[in-house]
C-alpha cells in the first residue's frame, strides 16, 4: 500500500473523499492498533453488518494484514445482532446500524476510527498466508436468513484477482466504480485489484450508484443485469426527444447517465436478455458476462477481443468445465476456495460439495458452442415439472416475457391443470399484457406456452425483498408473497 499509486474514492452520505493507498495505509494502522487492543488474534473471527463505507474497507484490510477471520454480512439481514454473533460464534461484530445494541461483542463501526493510536510494523508483524490460510467467510446465495459459510482461501483469492486483471489490463488511466455490497467477495476484489496495479478505483453505497456514473465518470463499472435495465430505462425516460436507443445518439442525454468515459460494463450473478446487450450495443458501451459460483469462484468471462453476447464467455485459465449428461455445469476451481460448507462458525464442518475428482455440481443448466463459448440456460432446482409429467426450463421462456417493453419481471410456476401460471411485474394494462403473452406463447411448443397470469405492479425492486443482493429473482419468496393468489388459480 505504500508504494501504490492507485487512489481510493469514498463517498458517505453525499460527502466525497479521495485518499492515496499510502494515506489509507496509516488508518489500517491505527485499525490494526484498535484490533490488537481489542485481544483479536490470526484465527479470530470478526463480523461486519454495514453498507459500503471507508470504515468497511478500513476493517477488511487491518483483518488481513492481522490474518484475521472476517466474516461480512448482507446489510439489509433481518436477524438480531445477537443471533449472528452467537450462531457464527464471533469475537466482535462491528454494524452501520444507528440504534445502540446492548451486546459487549457488538460495536458500531462509525466508531472505529476514533482508536487513533497506531501500531508500527514491528510491533505486531503482517501475518504471512499461506496458500490454503483462510481469510474470510463467503456466504451461498440461499434463501434463508442464515445461509451456510464457505471458509474463502488466500490462493484462491489470489488467482481470482489476478486472472481479472490479466483479461482487462485495467490501468491508472481507468476509474473503476464498485456500488455492490463489499460483503460480497467479489467487489472486493476491486480493492485489491486497486492497490496491487495503481488502478483508482471508487467505492459508494447502492444509493449513490446513479449520481457516481454520472458524476464521477468511471471507466469500469461492474452491475447485475436488472441494474443494467434501470440504467436503460432512465437513459430512454431522459431523452426529451423520446427517442428509442438505437436511434441517433442524444449525447447530453447520454452523458448525464452514463458519464464521459465508459468503457465497458461487466456483468453476472442473473441472465440478461439478448434485447438489453443489443440495446447496449447500440450505445457503443460492450457489456462483458461472466460466471462463477460462491463454492468455486470466478470461472468464466468475456472480454476485450473475446465477447460473444448470450454467453458468459470462456473457461478461464486453470478451471474446468464439464456438462453432465443432465446438462448440469460441473466446475473445477483453479484454487479451491474450500472442500466443504460451514454450519454457523468456520470450525463447524458441514456438508462437502466439492466430488471425489474436485468438481463441483453448480446447478446450472449449460452448454459449449463449437468455439467453446459457456451458455447458461437455466437452473436444474428451477425445472418445473407439469402434471402431464413433462420438464420445462421457465428461465428462457422467463425472458422471452420480460424482453418486451414494460414487463419488469415474470416468474413461471405449474398449475395443478397441467399449465403454466405466471406472476408479471408491469405497470401494463391487462390486455396489453396478455397480448405481449399471447405474441411469447406463439413461438412455443403447446406445453411450455403461459396459460394463466398474474399482474402485480412494481414488487420486484431491489429493495422488495424478491430479489437477493444480486439482483436474481428468488422463486420461494415470490411464491411466498403471492401465495394467497397463486393458489386462487390452482397453484400449489
Amino acid at each position: 500500500m505504500r508504494e501504490s499509486s492507485g487512489t481510493l474514492h469514498t463517498i458517505s452520505q453525499g460527502n466525497r473523499c479521495c485518499f492515496t493507498y499510502p494515506e489509507v495505509f496509516e488508518d489500517v494502522l491505527c485499525a490494526r492498533s484498535y484490533l490488537h487492543d481489542l485481544g483479536l488474534k490470526p484465527g479470530c473471527s470478526i463480523g461486519i453488518l454495514a453498507e459500503n463505507c471507508y470504515e468497511w474497507i478500513l476493517l477488511d484490510l487491518a483483518c488481513l494484514s492481522l490474518g484475521i477471520v472476517l466474516v461480512p454480512f448482507d446489510p439489509k439481514v433481518q436477524e438480531p445482532l445477537e443471533v449472528l454473533i452467537n450462531y457464527y460464534d464471533l469475537d466482535v461484530l462491528f454494524y452501520g446500524r444507528s440504534e445502540k445494541v446492548k451486546h459487549c461483542n457488538a460495536i458500531q463501526l462509525c466508531t472505529f476510527l476514533d482508536h487513533r493510536n497506531s501500531l508500527s510494523e514491528d510491533d505486531v508483524p503482517f501475518f504471512e498466508y499461506s496458500a490454503d490460510s483462510v481469510v474470510c467467510m463467503k456466504f451461498t446465495s440461499g434463501t434463508t436468513s442464515l445461509p451456510k459459510g464457505i471458509p474463502a482461501k488466500a490462493q484462491n483469492i489470489a488467482d481470482c484477482v489476478h486472472v481479472i486483471q490479466d483479461s482487462f489490463h485495467h490501468n491508472a488511466d481507468d476509474l473503476i466504480l464498485s456500488f455492490l455490497p463489499l460483503y460480497l467477495l467479489q467487489q472486493r476484489y476491486f480493492i485489491y485489484s486497486s492497490i496491487l496495479f495503481d488502478i483508482p478505483l471508487v467505492v459508494v453505497p447502492y444509493l449513490y450508484s446513479f449520481s457516481a456514473i454520472a458524476t464521477l465518470h468511471p471507466t469500469v463499472v461492474m452491475a447485475v443485469p436488472h441494474f443494467l435495465e434501470t440504467l436503460i430505462q432512465r437513459y430512454e425516460q431522459a431523452n426529451t426527444r423520446a427517442e428509442p436507443v438505437g436511434a441517433e445518439l442524444n449525447s447530453e442525454v447520454f452523458t448525464a447517465i452514463f458519464g464521459k468515459r465508459l468503457r465497458y460494463l461487466w456483468t453476472g450473478s442473473a441472465p440478461i436478455s439478448i434485447d438489453l446487450l443489443i440495446k447496449y450495443e447500440a450505445l457503443k458501451i460492450p457489456v462483458y458476462q461472466g460466471y462463477g459460483t460462491a463454492e468455486t469462484g470466478i470461472l468464466a468471462k468475456n472480454f476485450p477481443g473475446s465477447n460473444r453476447y448470450g454467453s458468459v464467455g470462456r473457461v478461464l485459465p486453470g478451471r474446468k468445465i464439464k456438462i453432465s449428461e443432465s446438462g448440469e455445469i460441473l466446475a473445477r476451481p483453479h484454487a479451491e476456495l474450500n472442500t466443504h460448507y460451514c454450519e454457523g462458525p468456520i470450525s463447524n464442518i458441514g456438508q462437502r460439495f466439492l466430488d471425489c475428482d474436485g468438481y463441483f455440481p453448480t446447478g446450472d443448466l449449460g452448454y459449449f458452442d463449437d468455439d467453446g463459448f459457456l451458455y447458461i440456460t437455466g437452473r436444474l432446482k428451477s425445472m418445473i415439472v407439469l402434471s402431464s409429467g413433462r420438464k420445462i426450463n421457465p428461465e428462457p421462456i422467463e425472458a422471452a416475457v420480460t424482453s418486451g417493453a414494460d414487463i419488469e419481471a415474470c416468474v413461471l410456476f405449474a398449475s395443478s391443470a397441467g399449465r403454466l401460471t405466471a406472476v408479471i411485474d408491469s405497470a401494463l394494462a391487462e390486455e396489453l399484457v396478455a397480448k405481449q403473452i399471447a405474441q411469447v406463447n406463439s413461438r412455443l411448443k403447446h406445453e411450455e406456452r403461459i396459460g394463466n397470469f398474474l399482474v402485480v405492479r412494481q414488487a420486484f425492486s431491489r429493495e422488495s425483498g424478491l430479489r437477493n443482493a444480486q439482483g436474481k429473482i428468488v422463486r420461494n419468496r415470490v411464491y411466498a408473497r403471492f401465495k394467497e393468489k397463486l393458489q386462487e388459480v390452482g397453484v400449489h
